[in-house]
Formats: structure tokens, C-alpha cells, sequence
């Protein structure tokens, strides 16, 4: 995995410390998004921040007080990070305030809808009404390569990745696509 701009998180302390790497020779202007989110999707808080983020650097960008943030319950609720140029995420990350096993998920309702784009390739939209984490495609069609895989998925929002370079004669369908997250 490789990005040329990245966001993370750091507990430290009373804080949650939020950092920028900008591994490109380019400085930008950007908005910092950072939202607390159950998994069901609600919204119990917003912070935003316009910055100027230097090339080539690691900054901290952002330290929000766990006081500041309403009463978060760990297993049902996280914190994303959303780093955006021109409107356009160009980042984003999330944060867990216990391990994964011990979030309380729920069960989720996955839905997609998958078109032919040209003679080899595929486009699939995915959509949840849960947070998923660790959505992934584990055997793609034979030959084939995807644009994404394996990514978190908040509710509400859209996922459209592509499978490229499927043989011309093998017809895909979305029971042929065998998802698997993190329950």
C-alpha cells in the first residue's frame, strides 16, 4: 500500500492527536474533517479546520481534547479523519478506541449493483446501512485485478471499485462476488 499523502491518529495522553504525512513535492490548501460517527451512521461530533499542509513533511495537524469530544461509547462509536483538496478527499482515516474484537458491529445490510464497462472490465457499487470494517473480495475472478480492496465502508456511504481485465467470455454476477468484513 502506498499513499503519497496520508492521516493518522495518535493517543496521547488526554489527547487525540491527528497527523499529516505529505510524501509529494508539492505543498496545497486542505480541509481537515474530523467527525465522530456511530456505526449506524449518526453524527454526535464535528470539528473542521482549513490548513496549508508544506510538501514533503509530517505535521501534526490537529489535538482534540477527549474532554472536548461528547461521551463516546468505545465499542459502538470511532472517530474519521478526512483530509480534503478542492472538496475531493484526498485521505482519510479512522480511529478505534478499543480493538477490533470488541466492537459491537451489528449486522449490517450489504447491497450492490455491478455493470459491464467495456469487454474485460466491471464496475460494482457497494452501499451499506452499517459501518463495515475490512470489506474485502478475497478471490477476485481468475486474471482479473481489482482498483480496490480490502477498505473500511461507513454507512450511508458508496464504495465503487472496479474489476479490471476479466476474461471477454466469463460473465459476472454479484452472487459470484463472495464479500467478506470484519463481523
Amino acid at each position: 500500500f502506498y499513499a503519497p499523502v496520508l492521516l493518522s491518529f495518535r493517543h496521547f495522553n488526554k489527547f487525540i492527536e491527528i497527523w499529516v504525512v505529505n510524501d509529494t513535492l508539492s505543498a496545497f490548501e486542505a480541509e481537515l474533517e474530523l467527525d465522530a460517527l456511530s456505526f449506524s451512521g449518526d453524527v454526535s461530533s464535528e470539528y473542521r479546520k482549513r490548513m496549508s499542509i508544506p510538501a514533503n513533511i509530517s505535521l501534526q495537524v490537529a489535538a482534540i481534547p477527549l474532554e472536548e469530544l461528547p461521551s463516546i461509547n468505545p465499542r459502538q462509536q470511532y472517530l474519521r479523519a478526512r483530509l480534503k483538496e478542492n472538496g475531493q478527499v484526498v485521505t482519510e482515516n479512522r480511529h478505534f478506541f478499543i480493538r477490533y474484537k470488541h466492537l459491537e458491529l451489528g449486522k449490517l445490510e450489504l447491497t450492490c449493483q455491478m455493470a459491464k464497462v467495456n469487454a474485460c472490465d466491471w464496475r460494482v457499487k457497494i452501499n451499506t446501512d452499517r459501518f463495515v470494517k475490512s470489506l474485502a473480495l478475497p478471490a477476485p475472478p481468475s486474471g482479473a485485478a481489482l482498483t480496490e480492496n480490502y477498505f473500511d465502508l461507513d454507512a450511508g456511504s458508496d464504495a465503487v471499485i472496479e474489476i479490471k481485465n476479466v476474461p471477454e467470455n466469463q460473465t459476472l454476477k454479484l452472487e459470484d462476488l463472495r464479500w467478506n468484513w470484519l463481523l
